[in-house]
């Protein structure tokens, strides 16, 4: 980008036509932007609502413009609910309508299922065992999809991939990032299909273009083909942080090259969030050498009021950074809200007792995921409906991982080689039961008679059932279920994990009213700001990960970025030289149960100017 194509007098929310590339920094106003971009097409250029589609990259963002829209005391912005653009919604969720009209041409039924989490990377593995190679040849394929490069080769991960669709397609399923893959394909195979679809884009608005990976990228190409002068995208290079499933800042830096001769970029320069020292203090960060970032030489703080410099405070312990950050938040104005940003759900620990402690109300999201409770769940949703073959294939990798568990496995050299022979016994039922029309369960109890270890399974399957319909026994269901799934490794971990989901529930019940502070990765706290701003976890090796470099390196500066530029005033950066082994992971050198952590190396990128550092050691 030239210095000639920035131009602050310019209202680019009425440049018109496009392509044009609106480059937003943090606090820049780029939601206000796009809404304004709505109200413009509609009322100045006649637009119908029904041909404008905007394009989100989370539902809360959707519906944060919705909300926007219809808030009749911001004018400038506001929209009669029936006049407002039909389409307000993330692109996956897109690219599911345009699935729908055309499901049967997929093989599909109506009501088809979108497949997320846990159960898709084992059905992954089930398609690459189905086809005599093994579970981890499955990972190439994996990479490809999440990152939308999906280009036909004869290598294996195609032939896997071709297989999990066939997989997918029987089981009346697609998954997540199919919703794109397959919307393009529809699209390029089905003109009427790519018509009535770029009617409603005749004028398309993207926002957060900088997280687009290849396929969405060729989403947007596809319903903006030979309309190009409706796109209105809006982004931040230097907020690309999605590089785990195919964001690339190299799409917004290259929109000039494109989208051609026509293609308009422009830029927001003024931030209305943060004060001055935390802005030029991140942007120095984000600046060192990344000599491909499109140049932000205007972008400048124009809050007239001057907080302090950015706290940098290296602390003995997480207790006491956890301390001093909830001493913080109490002595803070009420009207205050606050933000604490973790490299990781376990750094949240610490700081999650001690505002318990204080009875300080917060908000945090636990992982679900891959949590014991969400395993028994999983359990439980398959013996509700013994038709749900996706909780019961979860709940037997389970089963068949548990080391407690006297498994009579075939007589191989190696435990992993013995759990991967029944696997791939229990992957070579999925042509059955879509050919058959049957269940899982099914087939499990009338297929492996032979099978000592399927037999086994399945009598452990049979003794869950049993103490599910004598539940009543709660304590004999709970121990059957325990010993037999292993929702947790030890009971530490599920005294934790329970008292961490009670505790968190009273939490949001403290006190009447919001939640005083939010407790986030940093990843989740993109498009949010807080009047204090508290990141923590920042020691070498632990943020960024050792052995990071590259363009890997760059990615965690940006992240550094963005979580400094959430801050509206205070903003503070924690460097713990202790923490609890379970929570930190660094070894201690002399074999003793801590060592002392260092300072990650991205604060020595701060300028001094805009930095005060504060070193806390225990009274003795």
């Amino acid at each position: 980008m030239t210095e000639s194509t920035v131009d602050q007098k310019v209202d680019v929310a009425k440049v018109y036509p496009g392509p044009v590339l609106l480059v937003a920094g943090p606090g820049t106003g780029k939601t206000h932007q796009l809404a304004r971009r709505i109200k413009f097409l509609i009322e100045e250029k006649d637009v119908s609502p029904n041909d404008i589609t905007v394009i989100t990259f989370t539902g809360e963002a959707a519906r944060n413009m919705r909300q926007r829209l219809c808030n009749e005391k911001i004018l400038e912005v506001y929209i009669p609910p029936d006049k407002q653009p039909v389409h307000i919604r993330t692109m996956h969720s897109l690219g599911h309508m345009i699935i729908n009209d055309a499901y049967r041409k997929l093989g599909l039924r109506k009501g088809f299922r979108v497949l997320t989490g846990k159960i898709r990377d084992i059905l992954l593995d089930d398609a690459s065992r189905t086809l005599g190679l093994a579970a981890d040849d499955a990972g190439p394929t994996e990479e490809c999809r999440r990152q939308g490069r999906c280009e036909e080769t004869d290598e294996n991960k195609c032939s896997i991939c071709k297989q999990y669709q066939r997989l997918l397609r029987g089981l009346n399923t697609i998954d997540y990032d199919d919703q794109i893959l397959i919307a393009c394909r529809l699209l390029n195979e089905i003109p009427d299909l790519l018509s009535k679809w770029q009617q409603s884009t005749r004028h398309l608005l993207v926002d957060e273009y900088q997280d687009i990976n290849q396929a969405q990228y060729k989403f947007i190409r596809l319903l903006c083909q030979n309309q190009e002068g409706g796109l209105f995208v809006v982004g931040d290079d230097d907020q690309s942080i999605y590089s785990w499933r195919g964001g690339s800042p190299n799409f917004i830096v290259n929109f000039e090259d494109h989208f051609g001769r026509k293609a308009q970029i422009y830029s927001l320069n003024e931030c209305r969030r943060c004060p001055p020292h935390v802005l030029d203090a991140a942007l120095a960060v984000v600046a060192k050498g990344n000599a491909n970032r499109l140049p932000k030489n205007g972008l400048r703080s124009i809050r007239k009021d001057k907080p302090g410099k950015v706290v940098v405070s290296e602390v003995p312990s997480d207790k006491y950074e956890a301390n001093t950050i909830c001493s913080l938040i109490a002595a803070a104005p009420m009207t205050h809200d606050a933000l604490v940003l973790v490299p990781g759900h376990r750094f949240s620990v610490p700081v999650k007792r001690e505002m318990r402690k204080r009875r300080i109300a917060y908000e945090c999201k636990t992982n679900v995921a891959d949590s014991g409770l969400n395993s028994i769940n999983d359990l439980i949703k398959w013996l509700k409906n013994e038709r749900d073959n996706f909780s019961l294939r979860i709940c037997l990798e389970r089963i068949v991982s548990n080391p407690d568990l006297k498994i009579p496995f075939e007589k191989l050299d190696s435990i992993k080689e013995k759990r991967e022979h029944t696997l791939n016994k229990i992957a070579s039922l999925w042509p059955k039961v879509i050919s058959e029309k049957t269940t899982l369960y099914n087939l499990l109890s009338t297929e492996i008679d032979s099978d000592a270890a399927m037999k086994f399974i399945m009598n452990l399957l049979v003794e869950i059932k049993n103490a599910w319909e004598n539940r009543s026994n709660t304590s004999k269901f709970m121990e059957t279920v325990t010993r037999i799934i292993r929702p947790w490794t030890s009971t530490t971990n599920m005294s934790d994990e329970i008292q961490d989901w009670a505790e968190d529930a009273f939490a949001r019940n403290a006190t009447s009213g919001e939640a005083v502070a939010r407790i986030l990765t940093m990843e989740s706290a993109k498009g949010l700001g807080a009047d204090l701003v508290f990141v923590v976890g920042l020691n070498k090796d632990v943020f960024p990960p050792d052995g990071t470099e590259g363009d890997a390196l760059l990615e965690k500066q940006r992240l550094f970025y963005v979580s400094m530029t959430r801050a509206k005033g205070e903003l503070g950066l924690f460097c713990a030289r202790t923490r609890e082994g379970r929570f930190s992971f660094q070894p201690a050198p002399d074999g003793r149960e801590k060592g002392l952590l260092e300072p990650s190396p991205f604060l020595k990128l701060l300028p001094e100017e805009h930095v005060e550092i504060q070193k806390k050691w225990p009274h003795r």
